[in-house]
């Protein structure tokens, strides 16, 4: 049967599903075997049918018996897998998805394909039929395609592999990434209530070596950077960005304060378990340099890697700096 069963606009494509990530040129090879994959857009992740068959080798014999029509294109490979006691397929989960291929869509032309998931499961268990030496020598390169690609995905399973070379790794990233930022953060501001403690300021200052009104609490610019370093860079991956985005500086000065962005029943949670954990460290610091150094080990910022050459402010001019409250 061929891959390619309906031309485009035909009526039978219009309620089937569409790829939405995936090229017919742009195959995921394993060692050496391309398969056509793609994420369809109901975000299931298909090998098409043909591909499927091409990778494992199983490409001549006969499917054409009575019992095996049911199966269709995948006729050949059903045959193959029952003939040689790999898989019983009555009544079994590989047996119904092998006689229901999902119809889908690329530009326009209907294909059949099956979920990724399935070649990881038969290929591990045609590796396993030879390894125990009990496929028939004229299948001997069929049993040694499957245990090459058995090698190969256990290191990396199927799923990952199709996302990386459709391009979906990313867009999933992305979703996944905003998930938790909705988690995090509010779409309208709240009202203004504390949060960061004085003892974050007195401290800080200390590290400085920088005189503190405890009346008053004035504070120099930079700390508002600093405050942006050690603390929303450091929450939750993309936090910092998004608050930017959120409650941008317009002349110089934001509306709101950061915090008043975060949602009551993660966002705040989460700003002061790690305001305290920062207190902590800096108690624990004689000097600022040392309790950066303390920062980047135990709260690295997100998605940075740790290293030697630690950033220092020690070369800012605080005396040109507006005061400012916590950003």
């Amino acid at each position: 049967m061929s891959e390619k069963l309906v031309p485009q606009g035909d009526d039978k494509s219009k309620n089937v599903s569409k790829a939405a990530y995936g090229s017919l040129d742009k195959p995921l090879v394993i060692e050496g075997m391309p398969i056509q994959c793609f994420v369809l857009d109901n975000d299931e992740r298909v090998i098409v049918q043909r591909g499927l068959l091409r990778a494992l080798g199983v490409t001549r014999g006969s499917g054409n018996t009575e019992k095996y029509k049911a199966f269709g294109g995948g006729a050949r490979l059903a045959h193959f897998l029952e003939n040689n006691g790999i898989i019983s397929l009555d009544n079994s989960e590989i047996g119904v998805v092998l006689k229901s291929p999902i119809p889908f869509t690329v530009n326009g032309t209907l294909y059949l394909g099956y979920p990724a998931v399935v070649l990881q499961q038969i290929v591990r268990a045609i590796a396993k039929t030879h390894l125990r030496g009990k496929l028939p020598p004229q299948f001997e390169e069929i049993g040694a395609n499957a245990e090459k690609l058995d090698d190969a995905l256990a290191k990396v399973g199927i799923t990952a592999l199709v996302d990386e070379i459709t391009g979906f790794q990313s867009v999933r990233s992305r979703e996944a990434l905003q998930r938790i930022l909705d988690k995090y953060l509010l779409k309208d501001y709240a009202k203004w209530a504390k949060q960061f403690d004085d003892e974050f300021y007195i401290q800080m200052f200390r590290l400085k070596s920088w005189p503190l009104d405890l009346k008053t609490m004035k504070r120099p610019g930079i700390v508002g950077k600093y405050t942006n370093d050690i603390v929303y860079q450091r929450i939750a991956p993309g936090l910092f960005e998004q608050l930017q985005l959120r409650n941008p500086k317009i002349n110089g000065r934001r509306k709101v304060k950061n915090f008043q962005y975060m949602t009551d029943d993660i966002g705040l949670p989460a700003l002061q378990r790690h305001i305290e954990v920062l207190i902590a460290l800096m108690r624990a610091a004689p000097n600022w340099n040392t309790f950066m150094r303390l920062v980047n080990r135990s709260l690295p910022k997100l998605n940075d890697q740790l290293t030697l050459n630690l950033e220092s402010y020690d070369d800012y001019d605080d005396s040109e700096s507006p005061e400012v409250t916590e950003e």
